[in-house]
């Protein structure tokens, strides 16, 4: 969010603070801060304003109200706490997505995919089930970044748990099921792309 919406959106809520609540009690202070916690800060110090410039308030607010407003701090540190660990686990959760979940979120599969990189499938399968090495050439790793509309970090983690359960390739005979891994040069020198396209995925920016 940028600074300019966030500013938006704060000074939206602490309007419809004030025309909601013109003498605020501690009540509904912890009220609003429990809806809006990542202000809660800003709904604790107009409350304060208001209740500042309205001397008459004071004689309004109970011995209850002035526990209540003893207690709001609490909740309201409570309330931002619940809310930035709820942000950060979010975030933590999308920095482990899979290369199928990130697909998933734009509605894409490896066709598709693969239409939009213009590069072969084969190519894309190797890199999502974990049978593409690490590193993977710079041209080919910017097209895919930009084409799932996410970092470098989370690509690369996604990368990381392609490689730690991979799909395993069909055994043969009594044979266990063997990992088949091999560098991104190698896979996309043995697909079916046209020699200088190959030679274009291959090269550096």
């Amino acid at each position: 969010m940028t600074d300019n919406t966030h500013k938006e959106e704060r000074d939206e809520v602490l309007f419809a603070f004030h025309r909601a609540c013109r003498k605020p009690s501690a009540a509904d202070i912890v009220e609003w801060i429990s809806r809006y916690p990542e202000l809660a800060e800003d709904i604790r110090d107009y409350a304060a304003m208001l209740r500042d410039a309205n001397p008459d308030l004071e004689a309004d607010v109970s011995e209850e109200d002035d526990v209540f407003f003893a207690r709001g701090r609490s909740h309201a540190i409570n309330a931002l706490h619940e809310h930035k660990a709820g942000q950060a686990r979010a975030t933590s959760l999308d920095s482990r997505l899979t290369f199928d979940q990130l697909m998933g979120r734009l509605s894409l599969d490896i066709p598709k995919l693969a239409k939009i990189v213009g590069i072969t499938r084969g190519i894309l399968s190797a890199l999502t089930t974990g049978k593409m090495a690490k590193p993977v050439a710079s041209r080919l790793l910017k097209a895919i970044i930009e084409a799932l509309q996410v970092t470098p970090e989370e690509f690369d983690r996604a990368h990381d748990r392609a490689l730690a359960s991979p799909t395993l390739g069909h055994a043969k005979g009594s044979a266990s099921a063997t990992i088949i891994r091999q560098t991104c040069e190698q896979i996309i020198r043995d697909s079916e792309l046209p020699d200088d396209r190959k030679a274009y995925w291959l090269s550096e920016d």
